[in-house]
């Protein structure tokens, strides 16, 4: 069986060695088809690919952006399975070919896998994709699927400029048999294009279109009451914020107890920036599964299936979405003695 991987470069001679080297050192090689897609680059991206006898194919053209070259190298791909591996990603491991062939048995048509998502100042495992987990997104870093599928599917929509790949993995999971795996697949640096904060509402908006294009009539209602969440949690940072610079939050309740967040994004490390500041220790994070944990951080990262020497007498839950309730619920039924903030709530203690 052979393992075709898709990389599409431009401009991209800073990165692209260790993406290189992370398929150059696999111990199944000779099953692994390597396709390089660059977009005319102006810098020595081609001169790099050249020194790598693995790869089979180097197509340098000018494109219309990331999926209209996933696209091309769909089209030069002749292995049995296709992979694309951004050209600042890489492999986790020099034997994760011969895991991810290793899955493809009989009716499985796709593998979905989790990622090691890396940024400036914290990296996170980002789970594998949970179809029944309305906020769980699958990553094209940690998906494969058999070559067959894009002939029957067919390729990436180019019209969704940021959520094509979103769009034709859900497609793929929906309607067909896969494995769906914890192992870590990739590395992923983010700041890309879906990354980058000036794109995050033009995401939110081509998700909700994905969701409709599957087939959820509701899916664009649901964009209206995000917006609102969006502009209720914006009334509430602001609140925070005010009370912070005035000097007027008061955490004294707090001090000298067990302090868990819940949650280890951004609005998690504000939180806790705000609670040093006024001399509140931050014992550690929380998150609902032990393969989120987050792996560069200031405090502990703990599952709530951890079993702790002793239980947090407070949990801030910073959960931003429409969700938060029912994980409030869950942190209170695993950590009955335990009182529950919304971070919004903070200065009511």
């Amino acid at each position: 069986m052979k393992l075709s991987i898709i990389t599409a470069t431009f401009n991209s001679e800073k990165t692209l060695r260790r993406c290189l080297d992370s398929v150059a050192c696999q111990t199944r090689l000779s099953d692994i088809e390597h396709i390089i897609i660059d977009g005319r680059s102006t810098d020595k991206t081609l001169q790099l690919a050249a020194q790598y006898p693995h790869i089979e194919t180097i197509l340098s053209a000018k494109d219309r952006g990331i999926y209209d070259a996933f696209n091309k190298g769909i089209s030069q791909a002749t292995g049995d399975l296709v992979y694309f591996l951004n050209s600042d990603d890489e492999l986790i491991g020099s034997d994760i070919a011969d895991f991810i062939i290793s899955q493809f048995k009989d009716a499985v048509m796709f593998l979905s896998g989790a990622v090691y998502c890396i940024e400036a100042a914290r990296s996170f495992v980002a789970r594998e994709y949970q179809p029944d987990e309305p906020k769980s997104k699958p990553r094209h870093q940690g998906f494969v699927c058999r070559r067959e599928v894009f002939e029957e599917v067919g390729g990436f929509n180019e019209c969704l400029t940021i959520a094509a790949d979103m769009y034709f993995m859900k497609k793929v999971v929906r309607n067909y048999e896969g494995v769906c795996t914890d192992k870590l697949i990739a590395k992923f640096h983010l700041g890309g294009v879906s990354s980058q904060i000036d794109n995050r509402q033009n995401v939110i908006a081509q998700d909700k279109i994905v969701e409709y294009l599957l087939g959820d009539p509701a899916a664009l209602d649901a964009n209206i009451a995000d917006a609102s969440i969006h502009t209720q949690n914006n009334l509430y940072l602001k609140k925070i914020f005010k009370l912070f610079l005035n000097e007027q939050l008061d955490f004294s309740a707090m001090k000298g107890k067990n302090i868990a967040i819940f949650g280890t994004r951004g609005l998690s490390e504000i939180i806790s920036g705000i609670g040093r500041h006024c001399d509140l220790q931050v014992n550690y994070f929380l998150v609902s599964n032990s393969s989120e944990s987050l792996i560069n951080s200031t405090f502990p990262c703990y599952s709530l299936n951890s079993n702790f020497d002793k239980e947090p007498d407070y949990v801030i839950n910073c959960i931003e979405g429409g969700h938060r309730e029912k994980i409030s619920q869950s942190i209170s039924k695993r950590l009955p003695s335990a009182r529950i903030l919304n971070w919004f709530e903070i200065d009511k203690v």
